[in-house]
């Protein structure tokens, strides 16, 4: 099986003052708690993934003593990954090169993917040294402050981040890479995931488009009416 990386460290500076007390994946999300715990439960169920990373860096604390707390069972499997200061995510998974595996997930933990998409990714999207990355895209009315991704069949043809407004694909928050994009870029060390990284592959990338999905980090009063949706499905 596959190993996946919770990416969990960010300040979350646009929502505060929620995210001076918790950070964003230990926020309410859904009827059923936040969504660090949503993921969790969802990657460690049955065939899903074997270990699951989890970088750290703001109000860490209350990560470590959540997880104590509620997935003491789950301990030998999940393995967080202290970043002492803020890293690129590029530094992370560079760090983490020889620990992920030939095939691993990358997930934003502040973003919401119902359950059965995020099965269907996991059970059809396929990467191999000459296609490394596999996104998860969702189509979007408006892209502006995200990403907008051009596709032409079954691949990625570019990768713009933070493009003008429109409509059209943008990056869902959930990729599969093989560890061969880590070995194909040594210079991942102080680059950014949607900046810099993903960009390079353009041609290079698959996709599955998994829907819908809520990213609660946007501001207050997003995540607050983002968030009575969620618990209204």
């Amino acid at each position: 099986m596959m190993n996946a990386l919770l990416l969990s460290a960010g300040i979350g500076e646009r929502l505060r003052p929620l995210t001076l007390f918790l950070p964003k994946c230990l926020l309410p999300a859904t009827s059923d708690g936040n969504l660090l715990r949503y993921w969790i439960r969802l990657l460690a169920g049955p065939g899903k993934v074997e270990k699951i990373f989890i970088n750290v860096f703001w109000l860490k604390e209350k990560i470590y003593e959540y997880l104590e707390k509620h997935f003491w069972f789950f301990k030998d499997n999940i393995i967080v990954f202290d970043e002492g200061s803020l890293m690129p995510i590029g530094e992370v998974l560079y760090h983490l090169k020889y620990d992920l595996g030939d095939e691993f997930l990358v997930i934003n933990s502040d973003t919401f993917i119902e359950k059965e998409k995020v099965v269907e990714f996991i059970r059809h999207a396929k990467v191999s040294p000459e296609f490394p990355v596999c996104l998860g895209l969702s189509w979007r009315e408006n892209v502006a402050g995200k990403s907008i991704v051009e596709v032409e069949g079954d691949i990625v043809m570019s990768f713009t981040e933070k493009p003008e407004p429109r409509e059209g694909f943008a990056y869902a928050g959930i990729l599969l890479m093989h560890q061969e994009a880590i070995k194909a870029c040594p210079f991942f060390k102080d680059k950014e995931l949607t900046q810099h990284i993903l960009p390079l592959f353009s041609r290079k990338m698959t996709y599955f488009d998994v829907g819908q999905i809520v990213d609660i980090g946007g501001s207050i009063e997003q995540y607050l009416e983002d968030y009575e949706r969620i618990i209204g499905d």
